[in-house]
């Protein structure tokens, strides 16, 4: 026992400080330096490990190595929970996966926004967009690098990581693309009629890069694209939402309104979110 005390313990030490090592060096990378195998083998490691040390915790002689008074995580994932001879080293490696996790997710962030920038600014030429322009829909082109740009971090995301961490970061970056998108473009774009229907084109490719990681990769923006939603409506179901939602400013959305909302499949927008889209629109 006490020989497992003395080389057991210091060797899963060793080897801890190593995986810290790695991810220091992975976080001082700059975000196009980013080697998605080497953090996915950093989760690997660890998603193999833990739940082998979890089970061997609990068993004799090594269930008597250390206090019972150990540290114990607060993740719910597979190895993060126990306690025994090992609770320390597990709850270290919990902290572990969630900093490699949230340096994924601030990665792909990162890059898609530096990549988006042009577009974004940009937005005011959605109003100058034709009818013949919309004919073949190709996505517009200061937005081609931002899709490969995310494209190609997703394809390293879904190969590299465990499966679990692959979600994880996944709606994480959804959650900090759909804030992005809905607060510096979609509700303060101006489009034509034809512009809009060209925004949300290039909103809805977007999203669909999302598909391998949910089955309905729309929930995962749900207002990018309850916007799309509304940049293609025909002009006179737009006209009258926008008479509705304008009435009912301040007031909330009545039943009538909500069921009318809800029929659209516009669930997270509110009547005011709603007017603010609807109102960008100019007809042709």
């Amino acid at each position: 026992m006490d020989r497992a005390a003395q080389v057991t313990l210091p060797l899963l030490a060793v080897f801890t400080d190593r995986l810290r090592s790695r991810l220091n060096q992975q976080s001082l990378a700059s975000a196009a330096e980013t080697q998605w195998p080497a953090l996915g083998g950093l989760l690997h490691a660890t998603a193999h490990c833990a739940p082998r040390l979890e089970e061997w915790s609990d068993s004799e002689p090594l269930a008597a190595l250390l206090p019972r008074e150990v540290p114990h995580a607060e993740s719910a994932e597979p190895g993060a929970s126990a306690g025994g001879a090992f609770g320390a080293v597990l709850l270290a490696w919990s902290e572990l996966e969630l900093e490699i996790e949230q340096l994924a997710h601030e990665t792909v962030t990162a890059t898609f926004g530096a990549a988006a920038r042009k577009y974004i600014a940009d937005r005011r030429a959605f109003r100058f967009v034709t009818a013949e322009a919309t004919t073949s829909l190709d996505i517009t082109p200061t937005f081609c690098n931002p899709l490969s740009t995310l494209r190609a971090d997703l394809s390293g995301v879904l190969a590299a990581l465990p499966a679990r961490s692959c979600r994880r970061v996944a709606l994480a970056v959804a959650a900090s693309l759909d804030e992005l998108l809905w607060g510096g473009l979609l509700r303060s774009a101006p489009c034509s009629e034809a512009g809009g229907v060209q925004l949300a084109h290039d909103m809805r490719a977007l999203v669909g890069l999302f598909a391998p990681f949910a089955s309905r990769p729309h929930t995962l923006l749900r207002r990018v694209h309850e916007a799309c939603v509304l940049l293609r409506l025909p002009r006179a179901a737009r006209a009258a939402l926008l008479a509705e939602v304008t009435a009912a400013a301040g007031a909330g959305a009545g039943a009538e309104l909500q069921g009318e909302l809800e029929e659209l499949q516009i669930f997270r927008l509110g009547p005011a979110e709603v007017k603010e889209v609807l109102s960008n629109l100019q007809d042709d």
